[in-house]
């Protein structure tokens, strides 16, 4: 229980550190558009205030969005490859993302192209979360298979052999 508990920290922290490279990326592709066609750059604040509203949209969309698409790939594709899972991750929390804007859209009064953008915000943070999440559980199966010293089981300090993670 710990280690999967553990293991799914580690994936939201790693969907975080992609919300953040989004949006540090989004910032110079926006800085290099606006150098190119001569237009205002902004403040100087504008690159770490669009970092930090794609971190704070990250802090609401992992755990509403991200968390609950791994959850339900891993349950509707729990016999198929990892790469397979993966992939309905993505589209499972692209699909909760523009559900979620579209709604928040409709009680504010516009939709607009947040839906689509959302949309395509969320892949990668999945992405990351999903191969984090199997990523560790690959690496604690491969420890938990691998032979002790002279070929022993790996066993526990009670002398019971240790559970697969």
């Amino acid at each position: 229980m710990v280690a999967t508990v553990t293991r799914h920290l580690v994936a939201a922290v790693a969907a975080l550190s992609v919300f953040l490279a989004e949006g540090f990326l989004n910032y110079l592709g926006l800085l290099s558009l606006a150098l190119v066609t001569g237009a205002d750059a902004g403040g100087p604040l504008a690159g770490p205030v669009m970092v930090l509203m794609a971190v704070l949209l990250g802090l609401v969309l992992v755990p509403t969005a991200v968390t609950p698409a791994v959850a339900i790939a891993e349950a509707v594709a729990a016999r198929l490859r990892p790469a397979a899972r993966i992939a309905i991750a993505s589209a499972v929390a692209s699909a909760l993302g523009a559900m979620y804007a579209t709604a928040a859209g409709m009680v504010g009064g516009a939709v607009g192209t947040t839906p689509a953008l959302l949309a395509l915000a969320l892949p990668l943070p999945a992405v990351g979360y999903a191969v984090v999440v199997h990523g560790t559980r690959a690496v604690g199966r491969l420890h938990a298979d691998a032979p002790g010293p002279a070929g022993q089981t790996p066993t526990s300090a009670a002398g019971r052999v240790r559970s697969r993670c």
